[in-house]
């Protein structure tokens, strides 16, 4: 009997094939997984971050919203912190007018949107096409309640 080959050996090498396939796409499909949430999980933190800082700074002079648009250059921390845990609304005002501060800070793309009771006051950034994560935080905005969204991707 030279040169027949077993039912039994072809059933075996067949069944080890699956297995092999099965447990190389699962490996694919765990990494791909793996992959996606570290990537979320840095821009959740890009964005926590980013809300963060401008709902606790003062911002680097503190009275950075009155500076003349010309000496923007000495502006080197933006953020939004007036007192008593509020924020302001002359700060977010200039913000609104001058987006442009935030362009040399290594943000990634990123948007923010203040609102308060009544209307927007503030839209920066842009609107990104990838997956991305949003972080929404109630604030206080002079003597009105708003809130404060960050979305980063």
């Amino acid at each position: 009997m030279l040169g027949q080959i077993r039912i039994d050996f072809i059933l075996g090498v067949v069944f080890f094939s699956i297995v092999i396939f099965f447990i190389a796409s699962q490996i694919n499909f765990i990494w791909s997984n793996i992959e996606t949430t570290s990537r979320l999980d840095t821009t959740r933190l890009t964005a926590l971050s980013l809300v963060t800082y401008l709902v606790n700074d003062h911002g680097s002079p503190e009275d950075w919203e009155n500076l003349p648009p010309d000496e923007a250059y000495k502006i080197k921390r933006v953020g939004f912190a007036a007192s008593n845990y509020r924020l302001s609304p002359n700060k977010i005002d200039r913000l609104n007018q001058t987006c442009g501060l935030l362009d040399n800070k290594t943000l990634g793309g990123f948007r923010i949107v203040v609102y308060n009771e009544t209307n927007k006051m503030l839209q920066c950034g842009f609107v990104g096409e990838q997956l991305g994560s949003k972080i929404v935080r109630n604030v206080l905005i002079g003597s009105l309640y708003g809130n404060i969204t960050v979305e980063a991707w």
